[in-house]
């Protein structure tokens, strides 16, 4: 695998990745009316669930075009893009933040999300920033632990960021 800075004909192949998920768990989010404060348990679901991806391609091509450095995998073999993250450098936060990541579906498991977030994190040490940040939703259970497996940690939520 080999990962490099996306071109403009990668396009086409980026947008065509299957961004849904399947999860058997989820965070689910405690409130208290008397505190200001969250607390978010991981839940097994009874069956597993399929998350279609929630952006349009619409969605998809404005984050992207956001977007300061967009990488892709590609397979050695077969010349084939296997994933690919976006990243918006805040300078104002200190932060790269990373809207999109989608790996296809029959690639998945093999590192590649892992090694797309191992060169946002070095591109946001090389560009002086302080740290990274992904949005997932609390469905993600996937995402979150892969973000958890870089040693990231929760740092907000908005409710209904992602649809409801």
């Amino acid at each position: 695998m080999m990962i490099r800075l996306a071109q403009r004909d990668d396009l086409e192949a980026i947008l065509a990745i299957d961004h849904s998920y399947t999860t058997e768990r989820v965070w689910q989010m405690q409130t208290d009316a008397t505190a200001i404060g969250a607390l978010f348990q991981q839940v097994r679901l009874p069956r597993p669930l399929v998350v279609p991806c929630p952006h349009t391609p619409a969605m998809h091509w404005r984050a992207l075009e956001r977007c300061d450095h967009v990488w892709v995998s590609q397979d050695d073999r077969s010349g084939n893009i296997t994933g690919y993250v976006g990243a918006a450098i805040l300078p104002w936060q200190s932060v790269a933040w990373v809207p999109l990541l989608a790996v296809v579906p029959q690639a998945r498991r093999r590192g590649i999300a892992t090694r797309l977030m191992q060169v946002v994190i070095a591109q946001a040490r090389q560009d002086g920033l302080s740290g990274v940040t992904i949005e997932l939703s609390t469905k993600n259970h996937p995402g979150v632990c892969l973000a958890q497996s870089l040693g990231m940690r929760f740092s907000g939520y908005a409710d209904h960021y992602f649809g409801g």
